[in-house]
């Protein structure tokens, strides 16, 4: 179930947002010693939690709640503006409403800007239910 919705999110942002070169999961591609090698503009999802928060009868979660990170990062060689693009997902997720997921932002921060890669990360609560 929470494959699925990072997957749904994955499709929402690359949809949305044609100048990311890649959407995928974090694999902390930015720390010193990655091995990975990411590509720019990237917004990678980080999951940091996820529980049940209403159950059946049963005992069975219907509906979940997780908080993501979403790293956006950008080389700034590129003329792009990082921040601005942070923002404009930030807002993106802070106004869309959708039948099964429902977003909570809490808030947007400066990461790093370390070897030409600036980095804002972004944090959300998403509630979604489990589908039949």
């Amino acid at each position: 179930m929470l494959k699925d919705c990072i997957k749904h999110i994955i499709e929402l942002i690359k949809s949305e947002f044609e100048d990311f070169v890649k959407v995928d999961i974090y694999r902390n591609e930015f720390d010193i010693q990655s091995e990975w090698n990411p590509q720019f503009p990237c917004c990678l999802i980080r999951v940091d939690s996820y529980y049940p928060e209403e159950y059946n009868e049963s005992h069975q979660g219907v509906s979940y709640t997780g908080d993501l990170s979403l790293f956006v990062g950008i080389k700034t060689s590129s003329g792009k503006d990082g921040l601005e693009l942070s923002e404009d997902v930030f807002h993106y997720f802070n106004n869309l409403i959708e039948e099964n997921y429902g977003y909570i932002i809490k808030e947007l921060l400066y990461v790093e800007n370390k070897y030409g890669v600036e980095v804002y990360g972004i944090r959300i609560s998403i509630h979604f239910k489990k589908l039949s």
